[in-house]
């Protein structure tokens, strides 16, 4: 559990920089991370991610305040693919509210089942030549393969970009009982 009044912060400037990174290797299961501010700065290069986790089961993201602030760099918010029991929740995530800068991609990225994207404020997605999401919900499914499903997305409010709400299921269909 990371729980509220830490500030985590990359300041550098390598490729590709995560803050919270798990993409290979053991699951994260019942991971929190709540109350915290998370922070993107420095001059970092590449797609980094501030929050990347895969596989994770009854894991909470709640009440951050996740921020990219680096000078350079296109960078995603939260990843977190083939996931179960997820609950994304009262998080603000922003970028800089300029083209020329750092800039937030994606907000919020997911797969898996039984996923919960709910009161979270998203501001300012921009990106050079691409197109930034609020939030994607994928379709490629959870730790058994099967598709995504039981997906609840509500009450968050998004501002400044491309798509709001993105679902990327060209593969494999949403299935199952799904809120929007």
């Amino acid at each position: 559990t990371f729980s509220a009044g830490i500030t985590y912060q990359y300041t550098g400037s390598g490729n590709i920089p995560k803050v919270f990174d798990q993409s290979t290797g053991t699951d994260v299961d019942g991971l929190t991370i709540t109350g915290c501010t998370i922070i993107m700065a420095g001059s970092p290069t590449g797609n980094g991610t501030l929050i990347n986790l895969r596989d994770s089961d009854a894991s909470t993201i709640s009440n951050n305040t996740i921020t990219v602030s680096a000078s350079t760099g296109s960078h995603d918010g939260i990843v977190m693919l083939y996931s179960s029991n997820l609950t994304i929740s009262g998080n603000t995530i922003s970028g800089n509210a300029s083209e020329t800068t750092g800039k937030l991609e994606d907000a919020i990225v997911v797969s898996g089942t039984t996923l919960t994207i709910e009161n979270n404020t998203i501001n300012d997605g921009w990106s050079y030549d691409e197109h930034p999401d609020a939030i994607v919900v994928q379709g490629d499914g959870n730790r058994a393969g099967a598709n995504t499903s039981g997906v609840t997305v509500t009450r968050n409010t998004i501002k400044n970009f491309s798509q709001g709400i993105y679902f990327n299921c060209i593969h494999n269909p949403i299935q199952g009982t799904n809120l929007i």
